[in-house]
């Protein structure tokens, strides 16, 4: 029998970093009082405020990780 043992503490403790500055970095937008909403370079939706829902007039059918630009922008105009 041969076995391989991997530590694997600093990937969990770098995945839970990670978790918890994306949930703080989603409290701060929600916090924001104005439509905030982050786009990547391929112009795709990552994240979005409640303000900037209620702004434009967007429901949850649009509004996802990934939408386009265009198709938000086509939406919301």
């Amino acid at each position: 029998v041969f076995g391989t043992v991997i530590d694997v503490t600093e990937r969990y403790e770098a995945e839970a970093r990670a978790r918890r500055l994306e949930k703080q970095l989603r409290a701060a937008i929600e916090s924001y009082t104005g439509p905030f909403a982050l786009w990547d370079s391929r112009r795709r939706l990552v994240l979005w405020n409640q303000t900037y829902a209620q702004v434009f007039g967007l429901g949850p059918d649009l509004l996802r990780p990934r939408a386009s630009y265009a198709a938000i922008a086509a939406a919301a105009a």
